[in-house]
């Protein structure tokens, strides 16, 4: 029925809707239980971070409650109060901030928890690099002649772009990879 979720408060604008969520419910008329609907209808919006409302509710059962039919919901907190007239006392504001302060608490945890191991990530990165760099020295050291063929490699590419610049110039004949403007000084 209830599925545990890992950073259900990290979604982008879960922490909001929590809340506007709870502050709707804690002073829902009736007994508190409201309809996907009426949810819609008195927020004036859909959810940012979930499809329904209902699903928000779904995803937090620490502070809202479905009925039994499951066609509406309520802050869990009011769904336990008496009921009079058939309806439930609205909840008071320190209830309400009370709630919301809940919610801020579990988002924080959540945030600290993410971020836990977050200063992890650079040190393995820089001792890596650090084993490849000396596998790569020892590598060449053990091996001269990979070091020299590398570097006739380069003089070669150099002594080449050289000798096309120079046979550009005495043809006058601009190179594909020597600038027009290079040549016309």
């Amino acid at each position: 029925m209830y599925k545990a979720q890992k950073n259900r408060y990290l979604k982008r604008g879960r922490l909001s809707d929590v809340i506007g969520l709870i502050s709707f419910l804690s002073f829902a008329p009736g007994e508190g239980f409201v309809t996907e609907q009426s949810a819609r209808d008195s927020l004036r919006s859909e959810p940012r971070s979930a499809p329904s409302w209902f699903a928000i509710a779904e995803q937090h059962y620490e502070l809202f409650r479905f009925n039994g039919a499951r066609d509406h919901i309520a802050l869990t907190l009011r769904s336990y109060q008496p009921v009079a007239d058939n309806a439930r006392a609205p909840l008071k504001i320190t209830e309400t901030q009370e709630i919301i302060d809940v919610a801020i608490a579990l988002h924080d945890k959540e945030l600290s928890r993410k971020q836990r191991y977050v200063f992890v990530v650079p040190i393995i990165v820089a001792i890596i690099a650090s084993v490849v760099s000396i596998y790569t020295a020892v590598l060449i050291s053990n091996r001269p002649d990979t070091e020299k063929a590398a570097i006739e490699a380069i003089q070669n590419s150099l002594n080449r772009m050289e000798n096309k610049l120079y046979e550009s110039q005495q043809n006058n004949v601009p190179s594909k990879s020597v600038p027009l403007k290079i040549i016309q000084k």
